[in-house]
């Protein structure tokens, strides 16, 4: 989570609310890995608030986005509140990680679209990398970004993959 939100940092730093479009984008890919809120929360605020704070992000942007990206946790398969919400509806897990699957990623997108909208109207709330800070350029950035994606991916499309195409049950 440490090298995936450094290299997203990296990635998004030149833009104005690059970090917190970042955290954003971690906190998606956790959710999907764990499926957990109080995991993916909790990581969150401790590597990127420190961070967030001593780039000169306002506090409230940063706790609120490290807040709402958490909750991507519920709604992005493979929530535990799904499974939870599954069993007391009465239907199917998998169908229901489906259903859930896009409004979790359009939600994560909402998120993004308003950290630049916040980027617009209030730039002194999430100022940009300092030029200093941007270690890689080019194609040793586009490598790290591929190397430190990859395992994440892997991972989210291993597990919802076999959920997805009846391999494995959803509480396995």
């Amino acid at each position: 989570a440490e090298d995936l939100l450094e290299t997203m940092s990296e990635l998004f730093g030149p833009l104005r609310g690059g970090l917190s479009i970042s955290v954003v984008i971690v906190g998606a890919l956790l959710a999907a890995s764990t499926g957990i809120v109080g995991a993916t929360t909790v990581t969150m605020g401790l590597l990127a608030l420190p961070t967030m704070l001593r780039r000169g992000y306002s506090p409230e942007m940063a706790a609120g986005t490290i807040a709402a990206s958490g909750t991507l946790g519920q709604i992005i398969p493979p929530s535990i509140v799904l499974i939870v919400l599954a069993d007391q509806m009465g239907i199917s897990v998998g169908s229901l990680f489906v259903g859930a699957l896009l409004p979790g990623v359009m939600l994560a997108g909402m998120y993004a679209a308003y950290v630049v909208g916040v980027a617009i109207f209030n730039p002194a709330a999430v100022p940009a990398l300092p030029p200093e800070e941007r270690e890689r350029l080019g194609w040793p950035l586009l490598r790290k970004v591929g190397l430190v994606l990859v395992p994440p991916l892997a991972l989210i499309l291993v597990v919802l993959g076999s959920v997805f195409a009846g391999i494995a049950t959803p509480t396995e």
